[in-house]
C-alpha cells in the first residue's frame, strides 16, 4: 500500500471538497451566526479590559441609562425597592443632588416606603446632609406622613434632636427647629409619638421667625402644637389630632410654649 498518497484527516477536514463547500465556508466567515457574533463581542470586550489594565487605566463604572429621572420627585413617587436597587446597581449615585441640594434620601423621606429609606442608607446615603437647611428627618417630620419612614431614618443614624434651619420667606434669617418642633405643628399623632419614643426633647428651644429684627423669642415644641390647635386652617390638621399632640407633649414634661402670640 502506498502510504504517501494518504492525505491526513485534519487536512481533509479543512479543505473544501467542492465549490458548494467553499461557498458555505465563505458564508460562515462573512455572515457568522448569533453564537459566533456573541463570542466575538465577548472576546473584544475582554481584550479591551486587558489593554486598559495593561496601560494602567482603571475600568470605568457602567454608565446608567435606564434611570433617566433618577433623583427626581417623579421617580420616587412611583419607585419600588427593586427600582431603586436597579438604578444603584446601574451606577446611579446615592449622593446625587437636585439643584436645591436634595439627595435621593431627602426625596424618599417624604414618601411612604421605609424599605427604600433603609436601602439608600445601607448604600451610603448620609442622613445628616442638609438641603436648604433641612435633613431628611426634618423633611419627613414636616412634609411626610409616615411614621415607619421616620423610624427607618432614626434607625439609620438620624439624630432625633438634630437642628435644622427654616429659612424665612425673604431669606434674610433662619429659625432653628428640630424634627419634633416641625412634626407637632404639621404631622400626624403617629409621627409625633415615634419621635417621642426615640427620645426627642420636649424642652428643646425652637426659635420663631416672628421678630423681624432676627432676635427670635424662645419657643418649644409645645408652642407649635398649641399654635396648630389655635389655627387649624393654617396647619391643615384637625383640632382633635392637635389636642392629642398637646396632651402627649405635656405628659412628656413639656412646659409653657413661649412665643410671641
Amino acid at each position: 500500500m502506498d502510504v504517501t498518497r494518504i492525505t491526513p484527516r485534519s487536512t481533509m477536514a479543512s479543505r473544501p471538497s467542492s465549490k458548494t463547500d467553499l461557498r458555505l465556508l465563505l458564508e460562515g466567515v462573512l455572515n457568522p451566526g448569533p453564537l459566533a457574533v456573541g463570542i466575538r463581542a465577548a472576546v473584544a470586550s475582554s481584550l479591551a479590559i486587558l489593554v486598559a489594565l495593561a496601560c494602567g487605566e482603571s475600568a470605568a463604572a457602567p454608565v446608567a441609562d435606564s434611570c433617566p429621572d433618577w433623583n427626581t420627585p417623579a421617580f420616587f413617587d412611583r419607585a419600588t425597592v427593586a427600582d431603586v436597587r436597579g438604578c444603584l446597581d446601574a451606577g446611579e449615585s446615592v449622593t446625587a443632588k437636585t439643584p436645591d441640594g436634595r439627595t435621593p434620601l431627602h426625596l424618599a423621606a417624604t414618601r411612604d416606603d421605609p424599605a427604600i429609606v433603609a436601602l439608600l442608607i445601607s448604600a451610603g446615603a448620609r442622613p445628616d446632609v442638609k438641603a436648604e437647611g433641612l435633613t431628611p428627618l426634618c423633611l419627613a417630620a414636616r412634609d411626610g406622613r409616615s411614621a415607619p419612614v421616620v423610624r427607618a431614618l432614626l434607625e439609620g443614624g438620624s439624630w432625633v434632636d438634630g437642628v435644622c434651619d427654616i429659612v424665612s420667606g425673604s431669606g434674610r434669617f433662619t429659625s432653628p427647629r428640630t424634627a419634633l418642633c416641625l412634626a407637632v405643628a404639621w404631622n400626624t399623632v403617629e409621627v409625633v409619638q415615634t419621635l417621642l419614643d426615640a427620645g426627642a426633647s420636649v424642652g428643646f428651644v425652637c426659635s420663631h421667625g416672628c421678630d423681624p429684627s432676627g432676635i427670635f423669642p424662645l419657643t418649644s415644641p409645645l408652642y407649635w402644637a398649641e399654635s396648630s390647635l389655635r389655627h387649624p386652617e393654617h396647619y391643615g390638621r384637625d383640632t382633635e389630632a392637635s389636642q392629642i399632640i398637646v396632651d402627649l407633649l405635656i405628659a412628656a414634661g413639656a412646659k409653657h410654649g413661649g412665643g410671641c402670640d
